[in-house]
């Protein structure tokens, strides 16, 4: 059974070993398809961020909005409610902002807000990381 032992005997203590050595660690690209059970989904994620977070490791959902994240997922069985036309699954949202630490360990004004996307005129141009910076603020596309 893939409880919280054997995910942490599993996927947690051989990449500890790692750090040990030098090595970093950051979960890349995690997430549930929208066809697992929602609440199977958000246990699991539950579990598995809770032990990211207690091993001090950084991590990315594999997608916000779509099949995979808590905007626009189509999954079944979620109350969802209305953000700017789209379907936010808040369970989920709040799920991940929780297993959050704040940047540098300091709470910061509006951490953990949504931010309303750039548009796409506004986006043209740009690098990715450019892109997620603009997003936090610490850049604005020009034009």
């Amino acid at each position: 059974m893939w409880d919280r032992a054997r995910l942490h005997c599993e996927n947690i203590a051989p990449r500890q070993a790692l750090e040990t050595q030098g090595v970093g660690v950051h979960v890349g690209e995690w997430g549930a398809y929208r066809f697992t059970p929602h609440t199977v989904a958000l246990r699991w994620m539950q579990t598995n961020l809770e032990l990211w977070r207690d091993a001090g490791w950084g991590r990315a959902i594999w997608d916000f909005r779509g099949d995979v994240g808590p905007l626009d997922s189509k999954r079944a069985a979620v109350r969802y409610e209305p953000l700017e036309g789209h379907p936010l699954d808040r369970a989920m949202l709040e799920l991940i902002g929780a297993n959050c630490p704040p940047p540098n360990g300091a709470e910061k004004k509006g951490a953990g807000r949504i931010r309303r996307p750039v548009g796409k005129r506004k986006r043209q141009g740009l690098t990715s990381a450019t892109r997620r910076r603009s997003a936090r603020g610490g850049l604005r596309p020009s034009g």
